[in-house]
C-alpha cells in the first residue's frame, strides 16, 4: 500500500466515522425586537463596558448552508478582541475607536489607529 492509499483511507474512516448536527445552534436564542438573535455573550453592541478587558460588543450577521435546518438567528451577539497591528479595520469615517457607526467588528486596540486604504484600512 502506498502513503496515498494510506492516507485516503484514513481520511475515509475519519469522515465516515464524522456526524454533523445540522439542527445546533452555539449559545442561547432569544427574540430581541422580534428577531431571532443568538446571544453568545450577555453584552451591548456599542457598549464595550459590557465586555471584559481588550474585547468589544459585536452584532455579527449570520449566513447559512442550504442543508442546515435548525433555527437561523439573523445575527449573534459576542464579545471580540479589539482589532490588532495589520488586521482588517474601518477608517473614523465608517468606524470610530467607540465604534458608534458599525457594530459588525471591534475597531482597533486603543494604542493602535485605523490607517485608512480607501473604504477599508488596517490597524497601525
Amino acid at each position: 500500500m502506498t502513503g496515498l492509499n494510506i492516507f485516503i483511507g484514513v481520511l475515509v474512516l475519519l469522515v465516515s466515522g464524522t456526524t454533523f448536527d445540522k439542527h445546533a445552534v452555539c449559545g442561547n436564542v432569544e427574540t430581541i425586537d422580534g428577531q431571532l438573535v443568538r446571544i453568545v455573550d450577555k453584552c451591548t453592541p456599542g457598549d464595550d463596558s459590557t465586555c471584559p478587558s481588550g474585547k468589544c460588543c459585536v452584532k455579527e450577521g449570520l449566513a447559512y448552508i442550504p442543508e442546515y435546518t435548525g433555527p437561523k438567528p439573523a445575527y449573534q451577539i459576542a464579545c471580540k478582541p479589539y482589532r490588532q497591528q495589520g488586521e482588517f479595520c474601518y477608517p473614523s469615517h465608517v468606524h470610530t475607536n467607540t465604534h458608534t457607526n458599525t457594530h459588525e467588528i471591534c475597531p482597533c486596540s486603543p494604542s493602535l489607529n485605523c490607517t485608512s486604504h480607501g473604504i477599508f484600512g488596517h490597524c497601525q
